[in-house]
This record gives structure tokens, C-alpha cells and sequence, in this order.
């Protein structure tokens, strides 16, 4: 997958304590010049602490809410699992916001500049009671290409394709889409020489991994 863009960085500044303390020690001496002279037979009064002040202490402060937006868009083919990764980005002051125009950060499945930013591991299997799952990279290559026998058909994910096809090149006619796992799965049962390309972390038992 390819990444172009920019970053953000957010600078706060807070005030330093020491000028805060001085401060206060200040107005607590002019305080103390200005306030009138008690008699010395005077109890002193008891401190009081208004409760709505105690509570008010013990409150939680409230989370800012982010003012800046970082719109990132994703491209034909970008696997689920980056579009989630991104979408769970948490940044400090700002919000990352998913969006289908232009914006300063893209991911997208065709290799045009940028940075590779996210790998899928494929795997190659057929239907689990399969004896022989002896398969060379050279047999997936030409089954994609639809120049084998022993392979005539390949099952993939529809929105997989723009990245097999970065590795395998253009799909042939043998290469057949599918909506869901269990429709790969599915057309790997009904036909023996239908070779399945799948997502490793999509694998389901009812499939044996060729090697």
C-alpha cells in the first residue's frame, strides 16, 4: 500500500508553577498588611470550606475536544485491516477523519510513489481432504495466468485483487472474485482443481494450506 502525506505536530505551553506561587505568596502579604488589627482577648474565628468548594476540587477536569481534523482517504483495494488501524489512530489535539476525495494522506493498493506502509500475507489451499499440497510459486504463477492443467480456477476476494495483482501481475481468466470467505471456500469444495488465494488471517479450517 502506498502513503503520501504530512504530519501534524501540536506544542502546548502551560505557565510556569514558580510564577504562580509567586503570586499568590504576594497577594497573600498584602492581604495579611491590609487586614485590621483584632483585639487581643478575640477567640479566632474557625475556618470554614464551603462544600460546594470541596466538591468542586474533587471533580474530574473535562477532555478537550480535538478542533483539528486530519482527513485520510484509502484507494481501491486497501485491505479492512488498515482501514480499521488507521481509523483507531488517536491523536493529541487532533482527530483522524476518514474521507473518498483528496486529502494530504493516502493509502492505495497501486504502486504510484509514495511508501509502502502496510503487508498481507496470502496463502495458497484447496479443500481440506486434499492428499498431495505440494505447490511451487511457479504452479501459482501459471494457474494465475491460466496456463496450467492442474489448477484450471482461482478463487480470491474481489477487493484482494489489486494486491495479488502487484505480485502476480495482471489476473488471467481462470481468476474468479468473490464477496466473502465462504464463497472462496465454497467454490475450493466444489471442484477439486480450484485453487483458493487467500488473506493468511482469513484461513478457515475447511482449508489445507498447500506447500
Amino acid at each position: 500500500m502506498i502513503i503520501a502525506g504530512f504530519g501534524l505536530v501540536l506544542w502546548a505551553f502551560a505557565g510556569k508553577p514558580g510564577d504562580a506561587m509567586a503570586s499568590r505568596a504576594a497577594d497573600s502579604e498584602l492581604a495579611s498588611t491590609q487586614a485590621p488589627a483584632q483585639s487581643a482577648d478575640a477567640e479566632a474565628a474557625p475556618l470554614t470550606v464551603p462544600a460546594e468548594a470541596g466538591m468542586a476540587s474533587d471533580a474530574p477536569s473535562a477532555t478537550p475536544t480535538p478542533t483539528i481534523q486530519l482527513p485520510v482517504s484509502f484507494g481501491a483495494g486497501a485491505p479492512a485491516g488498515l482501514i480499521a488501524a488507521a481509523e483507531s489512530v488517536v491523536l493529541t489535539g487532533a482527530q483522524v477523519m476518514t474521507t473518498t476525495g483528496a486529502a494530504p494522506v493516502r493509502f492505495d493498493a497501486v504502486r504510484t510513489g509514495g511508501d509502502p506502509a502496510y503487508q498481507v500475507t496470502f496463502a495458497a489451499a484447496t479443500r481440506f481432504d486434499t492428499i498431495d499440497t505440494s505447490l511451487t510459486f511457479t504452479d501459482v504463477r501459471g494457474a494465475w495466468a491460466g496456463e496450467t492443467i492442474t489448477y484450471t480456477a482461482l478463487a480470491v476476494l474481489t477487493d484482494t485483487l489489486p494486491l495479488l495483482e502487484q505480485v502476480l501481475g495482471d489476473a488471467g481468466a481462470s481468476v474468479a472474485g468473490y464477496a466473502t470467505v465462504d464463497e472462496v471456500v465454497a467454490a475450493a469444495w466444489q471442484d477439486r482443481t480450484t485453487l483458493a488465494l487467500l488473506p493468511f488471517d482469513q484461513l478457515e479450517p475447511r482449508l489445507v494450506v498447500m506447500a
